[in-house]
């Protein structure tokens, strides 16, 4: 692994790792998979909520040039960066049930614990359940 090497990618796909200096391996890039899979699900980029008013209402203001203009709390962004967002079961249904299963398995906090992009992909093609062998980990340098 090269000292020098750093991961380059967008902020709000970023793995825990990547955004703490730790080791940049080929799980990190299963974990973005993991946050597309969301985006899809939710019709949203993930940690990009917006902020919320006093009575849960979105709050947006509109301009003289007839933009709007959309406040979020960017503390809440950068806290979030690296984590799993909520994903609303309930609205979702039974019929995502296997996306959300990969989109957990993917987006592990521990990247040993992510499958790899063979078995993503043998779990899609079969429809088997990923088993996941914690020795399968690449180093990228």
């Amino acid at each position: 692994s090269d000292p020098k090497a750093e991961y380059i990618g967008t902020e709000p796909w970023t793995p825990k790792e990547a955004l703490e200096g730790g080791e940049i391996t080929d799980k990190a890039d299963i974990f973005a998979y993991g946050l597309t899979l969301w985006e899809m699900m939710s019709l949203a980029m993930p940690h990009l909520e917006l902020l919320e008013g006093e009575d849960d209402e979105k709050e947006v203001e509109e301009d003289e040039d007839q933009s709007l203009e959309v406040s979020f709390d960017e503390d809440a962004y950068y806290d979030r960066l690296g984590t799993r967002p909520a994903v609303d079961l309930e609205a979702l249904g039974n019929s995502y049930r296997r996306m959300v299963e990969l989109f957990y398995l993917c987006t592990e906090g521990d990247p040993v614990r992510r499958p790899s992009a063979a078995q993503i992909l043998q779990a899609l093609e079969s429809n088997v359940p990923l088993n996941i062998n914690p020795s399968e980990v690449i180093v990228i340098d």
